[in-house]
């Protein structure tokens, strides 16, 4: 499947375009049906970081690991700006996340490789495991429990919406996540749009 096929495959559901939010049960069950401790590992990073997928798989060993030979994890999780999304100037930035204790104990489960890519490539040598890849894993965990309208983008929306709903300020996530427009960042936000306006209007 070429790119555009495999973005097109999982339709959003009575969304207006938007993923579906991810309840912690639902996280579960999508954990509990993935076959592979890698992909178990990347919706992990993606729930407790709301990074996009697309920088999460270029992760490498030393962003995440101080030592992976004693799977001692980083405190921050790095993410370098050339694995990032550009914003609308065409600037890309570092993101640094500090890692969650839930995180924090996957990662001490896994075994990482030594050096280079985390998510190495079984299919090409030197590469990363591609998105596609890990995109149709996880359609398919969650075709397999049953819950329909979620995409990869669905991890980061249900980050920042979780946020919001415990409290945190608007900028606050905006720091967080590195989004520059406020706009941007509140349609990420499954609320409703008083709910948002009024967030917006206390900045």
């Amino acid at each position: 499947l070429s790119f555009y096929q495999v973005k097109h495959v999982m339709p959003k559901i009575n969304r207006r375009g938007k993923s579906e939010i991810i309840s912690d049960l639902e996280y579960v069950r999508i954990l509990n049906a993935l076959k592979s401790e890698w992909m178990q590992l990347v919706v992990s990073i993606a729930r407790y970081t709301g990074e996009r997928w697309g920088a999460i798989l270029q992760l490498k060993v030393e962003d995440v690991y101080a030592d992976p030979t004693r799977r001692i994890p980083r405190d921050w999780i790095t993410f370098r700006a050339e694995t990032r999304k550009a914003n609308p100037s065409g600037e890309r930035q570092t993101r640094q996340v500090p890692t969650h204790q839930n995180l924090m104990r996957d990662l001490k489960a896994y075994q990482p490789p030594l050096e280079g890519w985390l998510f190495k490539s079984d299919r090409i040598p030197g590469e990363h495991i591609q998105f596609q890849t890990a995109y149709l894993n996880f359609r398919s965990a969650c075709e397999t429990v049953g819950i329909r309208g979620a995409s990869t983008h669905s991890t980061r929306r249900t980050f920042i919406t979780q946020l919001y709903e415990r409290g945190v300020g608007l900028p606050t996530i905006q720091a967080t996540t590195g989004h520059r427009d406020l706009k941007v960042l509140a349609g990420y936000i499954d609320g409703s749009p008083e709910k948002v306006r009024q967030a917006i209007a206390c900045l």
